[in-house]
């Protein structure tokens, strides 16, 4: 997540969409597929499939061709802002994924994930507070051991903040110091990664829509025979009142002649 690498500045923000665990912005330029997701930030010229929400229409209709007018990673911290001429995009990409849209004094405006803390708050009129970070790069290797010696994961996780991903670095102190520098973002893994998930979702839903169909045709074919078994019953009727037309014709004129007002007629005739 190296962000002068990416050359952001002056690319127009188009559409927006959420896929999995990410969030995917459209831009200008080459590799026009922006991604946040936990623990990363790229650019792609693939982008999973997903659908617009509320929240992503929103921040679609405020930033829909806009230009990138600056990008800015706050330190070693995984906290990203874009920054547009009347508003600031502000990604924390940590364990869990939260994008924050501020005006440019930094009052927030709405954000994917509202919640409190001791000392910040996530909501609308608040002014954005970066959560505490602490610069385990800046101590050096052995001043970081003695740190977390004896601390547990869950206790490494908080102080480090860096949430879930200390799965994927949990180790004995020097191992972690050298994991913890070596951790980025694998664009072609997560690439990979996300179009086995658009194949997996693409298999799902097409075994979903014939499953469907197939229900479908066999309560049409059970509606066919229920059809068909009353156009017997009414065909059978219909010989039958045609070989007994004479006997009909007495039934109806002895109706009349006996000023009968109703007239029953069972079949068979007997």
């Amino acid at each position: 997540m190296l962000l002068p690498k990416l050359n952001l500045k002056g690319r127009k923000m188009g559409k927006i969409w959420r896929a999995y665990d990410s969030f995917v912005f459209e831009v200008s330029g080459e590799k026009r597929y922006l991604i946040a997701r936990p623990g990363g930030f790229y650019l792609a010229d693939y982008a999973p499939k997903g659908k617009a929400g509320n929240f992503s229409l929103f921040l679609r209709r405020r930033l829909n061709g806009r230009k990138i007018e600056q990008a800015e990673q706050l330190g070693l911290d995984r906290i990203v802002i874009l920054r547009t001429a009347d508003s600031q995009l502000i990604l924390e990409l940590f364990g869990k994924l939260n994008i924050i849209l501020t005006d440019l004094s930094g009052t927030i405006i709405h954000a994917l994930s509202e919640r409190d803390w001791s000392k910040r708050s996530i909501r609308p009129g608040k002014t954005y507070v970066p959560p505490e970070s602490f610069d385990f790069l800046s101590i050096g290797k052995q001043a970081f051991v003695e740190l977390v010696t004896d601390k547990n994961k869950s206790e490494l996780a908080k102080l480090l903040g860096i949430g879930r991903m200390i799965d994927d670095v949990w180790g004995v102190p020097e191992e972690l110091w050298d994991h913890l520098n070596q951790i980025d973002v694998d664009p072609d893994l997560i690439e990979a990664k996300f179009k086995q998930l658009d194949l997996e979702k693409g298999r799902s839903e097409k075994s979903s829509k014939t499953k469907k169909l197939e229900k479908s045709i066999a309560k049409q074919k059970k509606t066919i025979e229920q059809y068909e078994e009353r156009a017997t019953e009414l065909r059978n009727t219909a010989e039958q009142m045609f070989s007994r037309l004479v006997e009909f014709d007495d039934r109806l004129s002895n109706a009349r002649k006996t000023k009968q007002k109703r007239l029953k007629i069972t079949l068979p005739l007997v």
